[in-house]
């Protein structure tokens, strides 16, 4: 936004506030719905994955040197603060659920190392295939060009900077594709989930720790 849109920095961190404020704000409701929904969980989850996924479609159908923001990312933006609060509601639930009572901050635990393992998946996949289209796109003789795409700045003037726009936007639209295809794939998974509900009896049938290390005292008449 800031190199190719021309954005102060100010703008672009503005440009970001419609999907964190969503996030935000539904957030806490989701938390309520996944709890409400049982053995319902997956599908609730499925459907923020797929919204995620068509949010990213949408840039790879309709996004072009021509468009704006708000008709380039700001629906995308805002299909991504509806969905996102849902996903991680429910990915929440059903980790913490499909484990005992006492492994729930483990589950916790491995959670969020799966997230950062995630973010760093992503950042080295995504940044490949934009690079990958870069390589193919420009050829080496052209090493300023393809130095300003790879930072996303449209530099000269004329057909060359036409060409380098173009690069940079279809770029664009590919990682966003890639998105789309991780969404799938997420979506197949979520189908393997499985979820365990504590009911209170299941809760009354154990015996407590107080009651498991009673010792019976013996007294003599």
């Amino acid at each position: 936004m800031q190199n190719t849109w021309g954005f102060t920095p100010l703008q672009g961190g503005l440009a970001f506030l419609p999907a964190t404020g969503l996030i935000a704000l539904f957030t806490p409701l989701t938390g309520l719905i996944a709890q409400w929904a049982g053995s319902r969980l997956y599908a609730f989850l499925v459907l923020g994955l797929l919204a995620i996924g068509l949010s990213f479609l949408y840039i790879a159908v309709t996004l072009s040197p021509q468009s704006t923001y708000v008709d380039g990312l700001l629906p995308s933006f805002l299909v991504r603060g509806l969905a996102i609060p849902m996903i991680s509601s429910c990915a929440t639930l059903a980790v913490v659920s499909a484990v005992r009572r006492e492994q729930s901050g483990l589950a916790s635990g491995t959670l969020g190392m799966a997230r950062n393992i995630g973010t760093a998946f992503g950042v080295a996949v995504l940044s490949q295939v934009y690079l990958s289209h870069l390589n193919v796109a420009l050829p080496q003789s052209l090493s300023i060009s393809r130095a300003a795409a790879g930072q996303f700045i449209t530099s000269g003037a004329g057909t060359g900077r036409f060409i380098v726009e173009s690069v940079i936007f279809q770029g664009f639209k590919l990682t966003a594709l890639a998105c789309a295809v991780l969404c799938v794939c997420a979506v197949i998974a979520a189908f393997f989930m499985r979820t365990r509900t504590r009911s209170s009896e299941t809760v009354a049938q154990r015996p407590s720790q107080r009651e498991a290390q009673t010792i019976p005292v013996v007294t003599e008449g």
